[in-house]
């Protein structure tokens, strides 16, 4: 791993970055993604920590960048003071098969982050309303999330299946007018159309009505967006590549070691039709769908035998039978592909400039 860095202009941290902040955004992209990264990051005040997969015939130029690396349309990274990169070479994983390597770019980034804690959210996504750093440091302190406390943040989750709102309007995008485009049906609970139980732990409909924290509880295949002290945090398990099980397996760790779930009452999350020049590139297109749950019964045993605990429903029953009949073994096994615990890809590092 390779360490870099950089003095920038401060002018972009006073216009955007919230230098209290304490939350560290956690996300993972390829350069495919550079338009829904600069959106989100205009959106976000904090510390940010990337990790990016960049093709193996680009790694070196990519590595000379720098945070260069991530301009679009000609300008740099919002507020690029507060950014820490990790470009993690391409070693086959979306070539010949889709084995993304989800998991090992989330722990690359969660590795640099600079903060007290994390905050993992796709990029895709946006948060609301403004100024979201002082929004989660309040709750931090007074719900007490901290290390050795059982308590964790959960922020709600949309999706954008409508027209609206604009790119304009969503500037602006309030908790009212979130109500609003929910009950027009333009915004929804995120993948509440395709995989209901993803964010059922949110309570989307109680997160509308209500203006304090809730308590939610955990129920199995949940991948909530949560808040978490960096100190003890558990790392994703790498060997969940391409689809599926990638966040759900770390949600089911987080649930294994009995958090207490406070889903926060003014901050949101909505995820917004694609930004990217070549969607295909970036592995949510599952060629191969079953490549995730080939690893899950070895990770569901380890979480039964370090933390003693097991949950489980009829449907994942039912796919874990139809796994073991077309596969004898995790995928990442069999194939030997670069994740832990087989080997590390080549990272390069840029660490923020006002870190320290």
């Amino acid at each position: 791993t390779k360490v870099g860095g950089g003095r920038q202009s401060r002018q972009l941290v006073d216009m955007q970055f919230d230098q209290a902040s304490n939350v560290c955004l956690v996300t993972i992209m390829t350069q495919e993604r550079l338009a829904s990264l600069h959106r989100m990051l205009i959106a976000w005040d904090g510390w940010v920590s990337i990790g990016m997969l960049v093709d193996d015939d680009g790694y070196a130029s990519a590595a000379a960048a720098g945070l260069d690396y991530l301009r679009h349309d000609g300008q740099p990274v919002p507020a690029p003071e507060r950014v820490a990169l990790s470009l993690v070479q391409d070693l086959g994983y979306r070539s010949p098969r889709n084995r993304f390597p989800y998991n090992l770019l989330r722990n690359a980034a969660v590795a640099r982050c600079e903060a007290e804690y994390v905050f993992a959210a796709d990029v895709d996504f946006v948060p609301f309303p403004e100024r979201p750093s002082a929004r989660l440091r309040r709750w931090i302190t007074e719900l007490d999330v901290r290390p050795g406390s059982p308590n964790v943040l959960v922020v709600a989750a949309f999706e954008q299946v409508g027209e609206h709102p604009t790119p304009a309007a969503a500037r602006s995008l309030t908790k009212s007018r979130l109500r609003e485009l929910s009950a027009s049906g333009d915004l929804i609970s995120f993948a509440s159309a395709t995989y209901e139980a993803g964010h059922a732990c949110d309570e989307p409909a109680l997160f509308l009505s209500k203006g304090r924290p809730y308590q939610t509880e955990y129920r199995f295949g949940c991948e909530p967006y949560t808040v978490v002290p960096r100190k003890g945090i558990h790392l994703y398990d790498e060997r969940f590549v391409g689809y599926g099980k990638d966040r759900v397996s770390w949600n089911y760790e987080l649930a294994a070691r009995r958090p207490s779930l406070h889903v926060v009452p003014d901050l949101f999350l909505v995820h917004f039709h694609t930004l990217s020049s070549n969607v295909s590139k970036y592995g949510h297109f599952p060629r191969d769908w079953m490549a995730g749950e080939t690893c899950w019964p070895a990770f569901r045993d380890r979480v039964q035998v370090a933390y003693n605990y097991t949950q489980y429903g009829c449907h994942q029953k039912k796919v874990d039978g139809l796994t073991s009949e077309r596969y004898s073994t995790c995928v990442v096994d069999a194939e030997r592909i670069c994740v832990a615990p087989h080997c590390a890809p080549p990272i390069t590092a840029f660490l923020p400039p006002l870190a320290g």
